[in-house]
């Protein structure tokens, strides 16, 4: 199923629950961006599409108790219509907002990186490469294999493993980051992300408790929304099917 990257903002906008100064910003971009356009578009014939089936299920009720006694089965008929057309529209949610991909994609921060005026220059041309977002630079860069002066430094591994993970090489970047200690919030974060990439939404759920209690670190409110999102009930309904 494709993935709906702005639902989240549509829903919001559409339902009127978006702050006054996000909502202009939302039109700019929904005038110029096809992507979100196209997106846009296609909630809104979702949400027409339900309506008219809605309707038409209403239609064949009556408007009053007249002149005779509606058949027990069509009554029946109208319920279970009702009730599969309620039924689609949250599994259609559910797929939209819970499917692997998109938790992934809502999941994924680039951390953040410290650099000393005395840096290595590979580990300055490999944050560059980062930031760039051509993370396959960076880890040619750092890359243990080319001989890298600077790889056995905490800086130089920390940088390679977040390169991994944001290159979908969690399973690399795991043995890597759990070496690591003592870990920030970017680097549990990170080590996190690896998790659910490899599809371990227990270990995942471990260290997003932890971030979510420390209400002072810059994941906490992210990491208990994710927490929420991995353990609620259309989360697994999704997971199981």
């Amino acid at each position: 199923m494709e993935d709906f990257k702005y639902f989240e903002e549509i829903e919001a906008y559409t339902k009127g629950s978006m702050p006054e100064d996000k909502r202009s910003v939302f039109q700019n971009k929904l005038a110029s961006d096809e992507a979100l356009k196209k997106e846009y578009r296609a909630y809104q014939a979702t949400l027409l599409a339900t309506d008219i089936l809605g309707f038409q299920a209403l239609k064949d009720l009556p408007a009053k108790q007249e002149s005779r006694i509606v058949p027990l089965r069509r009554w029946l008929a109208v319920a279970a219509g009702i009730l599969l057309l309620a039924l689609s529209g949250c599994l259609l949610y559910a797929n939209l907002r819970f499917s692997p991909n998109q938790l992934l994609s809502d999941a994924f921060v680039s951390p953040s990186f410290e650099l000393s005026a005395s840096a290595n220059p590979d580990l300055v041309d490999a944050w560059q490469a980062y930031q760039q977002e051509d993370y396959n630079a960076s880890l040619q860069i750092l890359s243990p294999d080319r001989g890298s002066e600077d790889f056995s430094s905490q800086s130089a591994k920390t940088l390679y493993a977040f390169s991994l993970v944001a290159d979908q090489k969690g399973d690399l970047a795991i043995p890597i980051l759990e070496g690591i200690n003592p870990k920030n919030d970017d680097l549990n974060w990170q080590l996190m992300y690896a998790y659910l990439q490899q599809g371990d939404r227990q270990k995942a759920v471990e260290i997003l408790e932890r971030l979510s209690q420390n209400q002072a670190g810059k994941y906490a409110e992210k990491a208990a929304s994710l927490q929420a999102d991995l353990t609620g009930f259309w989360s697994k309904w999704v997971l199981a099917f």
